[in-house]
């Protein structure tokens, strides 16, 4: 959680932030929806993330 800091608060408006969450799902994964914009669980692999953004980018 605490990767989101590496960021300033004004380069994150211009920034897709993704969570990697691996804990207990039913705790925490409220607040990692709200810090990250994406959020992949299970182990999800680079390729899920990639097809997320690949969906993103035809949207946008």
């Amino acid at each position: 959680m605490e990767d989101i800091n590496m960021v300033t608060k004004e380069k994150l408006e211009n920034t897709i932030t993704v969570g990697f969450f691996n804990q207990e799902m039913e705790g925490n994964l409220e607040l990692y929806q709200k810090t990250f914009d994406i959020v992949l669980a299970d182990n999800a692999s680079f390729e899920e993330l990639e097809e997320i953004l690949f969906e993103k980018m035809k949207e946008g």
